[in-house]
């Protein structure tokens, strides 16, 4: 970075709000002692990003994965999540944490635009689905007209 600033290079940072959010929120959490539950996918830049501000006091909780409750020595640790993830993960975790640590504090949120494009996803998915049973019943209609004229 120093070296594209002795360039004179203009530098724009592109990180999402809600990313710098959560990396503001983990921050605080450490200064003041506390721990802080990441829920994130393993080596996403953005679950590395959060770890890299404290390794030892940064959990990494991955969806469909053990985790170890041990490690966090806090009664109320900050649950937070990479901003990406699907809300069912998210949920999941956060039920699982619940059980554990009664206390955490979870500001855990996916952002906005993943969440439309996640909605986007399913409903578009629902469609295929609907016109591939529909195409499957035509051609099967098709298949029976056939074999029932050859039959007879």
């Amino acid at each position: 970075m120093l070296f594209l600033i002795k360039k004179k290079l203009k530098i724009y940072d592109a990180t999402c709000i809600f990313v710098r959010k959560n990396e503001k929120q983990i921050a605080e959490k450490i200064q003041n002692r506390n721990e802080v539950i990441y829920i994130g996918i393993r080596n996403h830049a953005e679950t590395n990003a959060a770890l890299g501000i404290n390794s030892k006091r940064v959990h990494l909780m991955t969806p469909k994965e053990s985790f170890c409750f041990f490690d966090v020595h806090s009664s109320s640790p900050l649950v937070v999540s990479q901003t990406t993830m699907t809300s069912d993960d998210i949920f999941s975790c956060e039920k699982e944490i619940k059980e554990k640590i009664p206390n955490a504090k979870f500001m855990a949120k996916q952002c906005y635009a993943t969440e439309e494009r996640q909605k986007e996803v399913i409903l578009k998915g629902k469609l295929l689905n609907l016109k591939m049973i529909r195409f499957f019943v035509a051609v099967w209609m098709l298949l029976q007209k056939y074999l029932y004229k050859t039959a007879y």
